[in-house]
């Protein structure tokens, strides 16, 4: 495994901690989902049409 910082605003930070809480599931298991669609939607762009 491995780690990475990011920088968003606290006000943000709180509201995905808390619906995370209400959700019961980790901040980390979240993001890592994010992250995992948002690669595999953009390691294979379509190419664009002629």
């Amino acid at each position: 495994m491995s780690s990475i910082k990011v920088v968003i605003p606290e006000d943000l930070k709180g509201r995905f901690k808390s619906l995370c809480a209400l959700r019961h599931v980790t901040m980390n298991d979240v993001l890592s989902d994010f992250i995992e669609q948002w690669v595999k939607e953009n390691e294979n762009p379509s190419q664009p049409e002629d």
